[in-house]
């Protein structure tokens, strides 16, 4: 089966108290959930000294580069990257976000945030060991190393630290704000409320997005509204594509955003030649998305522009934005749009109530549970139509069908695989197949599946389809013990070379130079 986990001092001086204090309060740390892919970024900054030339104190590197792999000075097993912006000195402190990837890329996630870090002036800092879909403790020893490391070795500006993850780092990055109380922001992408954190309010300012086919959408919502429950400040956004970091352009409107709120809470200097940009940028996007028909999503956004600046910005500015929402919102095409987010919302709710039923009913059936069952229960057709219908409910339908693929092709499959119960796996995994057919991933996992399983002809086929699709390490199957029933066969021999062949076509020729 392939994995989409890679192989498995006492503070003192200034911030000493911050740091003693984050220390103790993440000593416990829930366990953590969410699937992940990660988004790839633009061409990377300069590189700064290696690692263990590095010393105890950071701030002298120069700026507008990276430093990589850092290990901690409490835990050397621990590491992260940091970035310094292209203005930054010594001489003063500065804010940090402290970023948690859910696959331990330090740098990838925090490349995102690069462009928005030198237009800001904010420091970075990228945990190499955070991860989801597995125990706690690794994520506690992570952040309860990385963290005091950060607050020694740099100068940050205590009252502007911020943390920010996708996925199951989204969730570590809330849990660091609820626990830690000591964050000025949390910046969530494709996250979701802790269910063992409900009782902790946030004193911190949110910033939540989601793609709008992330199976984690609705539950982004539900960020957004315990955030406003809590009466803290809150900002919304969704983007384009599935359950994945952010693209750059969303993460500087989050950077912007809690810039702008740190010059209204007095954490930052005011800067009114900023202020008026940045409102002027904001106001803009939203008549943008008027201008496209999307009336709802233009009111939300004048409201939250209203929100933000009040206080800050010029009243007149400040109920020009209101008045502007308020025209949009009460339009008759907000109002349907709204109707049809609640259909959407109670549509992608009853999906994964079906979704727990299916899950229930492969674990714990006495008899085979067919595809075509499957199929049926969780309404996948009805979820094809909506998703080629588009609109609000076409991507309620997407959604839908990519928390089949990750409720029933991931976390269950791996369940199963785990309890060596092969053939309760192979009706979900072969269901995710007929929907996303081209899904590589997918076709490799039915397929060893079906090997365990006593199905050689259809584990075959599956590999093969698989290779075809762009399995992404081919010659995995040379290896894979899942597979080790079909070795001895001659179509498994025309499939490895297919493999090697695959593979040849990946690798760069050498020059002859």
């Amino acid at each position: 089966m392939t994995r989409i986990r890679p192989p498995k001092a006492a503070p003192s001086g200034p911030g000493a108290g911050a740091r003693r204090s984050f220390a103790a309060a993440l000593l416990c740390l829930a366990g953590l959930a969410g699937e992940a892919s990660v988004a790839h970024p633009a061409a990377a900054a300069p590189a700064a000294p290696a690692a263990a030339l590095l010393p105890t104190y950071l701030g002298a590197l120069a700026p507008g580069t990276w430093t990589s792999t850092i290990p901690t000075l409490a835990d050397p097993t621990q590491t992260w990257e940091l970035y310094l912006p292209k203005a930054y000195a010594a001489t003063r402190k500065w804010p940090v976000l402290i970023l948690f990837d859910p696959r331990s890329h330090g740098k990838q996630a925090a490349e995102l945030f690069r462009d928005a870090a030198d237009e800001f002036g904010w420091i970075l800092a990228s945990s190499n060991n955070t991860m989801s879909d597995g125990p706690s403790a690794p994520n506690a020893r992570a952040i309860n190393a990385m963290i005091p490391d950060i607050m020694k070795r740099l100068p940050i500006d205590e009252k502007r630290i911020y943390a920010g993850g996708f996925s199951g780092g989204a969730v570590l990055a809330w849990t660091v704000g609820l626990r830690a109380n000591l964050l000025a922001g949390v910046i969530s992408i494709g996250g979701r409320p802790a269910p063992e954190h409900l009782a902790l309010v946030p004193k911190f300012a949110l910033f939540a997005a989601a793609g709008e086919g992330d199976f984690n959408y609705q539950p982004t919502r539900e960020l957004d509204a315990i955030a406003a429950k809590a009466g803290v400040p809150h900002r919304l956004e969704f983007f384009p594509g599935p359950h994945a970091w952010c693209p750059p352009e969303t993460a500087r409107h989050a950077v912007r955003w809690l810039e702008i709120l740190a010059m209204r809470d007095g954490r930052a200097l005011r800067d009114d030649e900023r202020i008026e940009r940045t409102l002027a940028e904001e106001a803009a996007g939203a008549e943008a998305l008027a201008s496209a028909g999307d009336a709802l999503a233009a009111g939300r956004k004048l409201t939250e522009i209203g929100e933000t600046f009040a206080g800050l910005a010029s009243q007149g500015a400040v109920e020009r934005a209101a008045l502007r929402a308020a025209e949009l919102l009460s339009s008759s095409a907000a109002k349907t749009s709204a109707k049809e987010e609640k259909a959407a919302e109670k549509y992608e709710s009853q999906t994964f109530r079906r979704i727990g039923e299916a899950s229930g009913l492969l674990r714990t059936s006495e008899r085979p549970v067919t595809v075509g069952e499957l199929r049926h229960l969780l309404g996948v057709d009805d979820a094809m139509r909506r998703r080629a219908a588009g609109g609000i409910g076409g991507a309620a339908g997407v959604r839908a069908l990519a928390a089949v693929q990750v409720h029933l092709g991931y976390y269950l499959a791996q369940d199963l695989f785990a309890a060596n119960d092969y053939r309760r796996a192979v009706p979900g995994l072969h269901l995710v197949t007929e929907i996303f057919p081209d899904n590589s991933f997918m076709l490799y996992n039915l397929a060893c599946a079906q090997a365990r399983s006593g199905l050689p002809e259809a584990a075959l086929a599956s590999l093969g389809a698989a290779l075809e699709h762009g399995l992404q390490r081919p010659l995995q199957m040379e290896i894979d013990a899942d597979l080790a029933s079909l070795r001895d066969r001659p179509e498994f021999a025309r499939l490895r070379e297919r493999a090697r062949e695959l593979e040849a076509a990946k690798t760069p020729i050498p020059s002859a130079e």
